[in-house]
């Protein structure tokens, strides 16, 4: 057998191997049905992995949780509690870690929808940097204010999709939301109910969709834009609106 033919044949069965054993160099299935490794080799590779230990063991001395990368078809859900916890059925596509008060997810950009779970105190601030991705923005139990009370910070042209499920109408007077984006962001927000939306757009755009907005609040600089995204703006209900630019 020539030499030639001999790599190709090892070439091959290379591939076929990585293909049909991705474990063996290091990857993890995983089960999501029983939120554990799929296979022995895969486990041995879980017990190693820091991602993998954090979901598991997640301090609760986080301030901060800090996105980057990732994709549209990347699906962020903040839930409200009083603790911090993360769930994703596919860990292999997400790593994070810790630095001092600051929770770092980094997303592996996807071609197809995959969900991740973020539980999250009030006082917990998030900040998406150089990101991708559709959220979810989740509120409390009786539905009187979002999962974070804290500004939402969007950076370094980030793209997001925010949604939140009409499940109520009520304007309570703690159902506010804050964003402050810079570096040529762009937010859209669609289903929220907001009793006041304060924004802070540095060279950036935030738009909406099928909104209830009691009372805007806008800081607009350099080319920015806030706007609606349906060209029939009665399907959006929008209160007093304040835009003072700085320029």
């Amino acid at each position: 057998m020539k030499r030639s033919t001999k790599l190709i044949l090892g070439a091959f069965l290379l591939f076929c191997v990585t293909i049909w054993f991705p474990q063996l160099f290091g990857k993890i299935r995983w089960d999501s049905d029983k939120n554990k490794a799929a296979d022995f080799i895969s486990g041995i590779w879980a017990r190693s992995n820091k991602t993998l230990k954090l979901m598991n063991h997640m301090s609760q001395d986080i301030k901060y949780i800090k996105f980057t990368n990732g994709s549209e078809f990347n699906e962020v859900t903040f839930i409200a509690s009083d603790s911090i916890k993360v769930y994703n059925p596919y860990p292999e596509n997400f790593s994070m870690s810790i630095e001092q008060d600051t929770l770092l997810v980094s997303l592996v950009p996807n071609v197809y929808k995959q969900a991740s779970y973020y539980w999250i105190r009030p006082d917990v601030q998030l900040l998406f940097e150089a990101c991708n991705a559709s959220v979810n923005m989740g509120k409390t139990k009786k539905e009187t204010s979002y999962a974070t009370q804290k500004p939402i910070l969007v950076r370094q042209n980030s793209h997001l999709q925010f949604f939140a499920g009409k499940d109520s109408t009520t304007l309570h007077s703690d159902l506010n939301l804050g964003i402050e984006a810079s570096g040529k962001s762009f937010i859209i927000l669609y289903d929220f109910v907001i009793n006041q939306l304060d924004v802070q757009l540095d060279n950036s755009q935030l738009s909406y969709g099928y909104v209830q907005i009691n009372q805007i609040n806008a800081q607009t600089k350099g080319k920015s834009l806030l706007n609606s995204i349906l060209k029939n703006k009665e399907k959006n209900k929008i209160g007093q609106t304040n835009i003072t630019s700085i320029n």
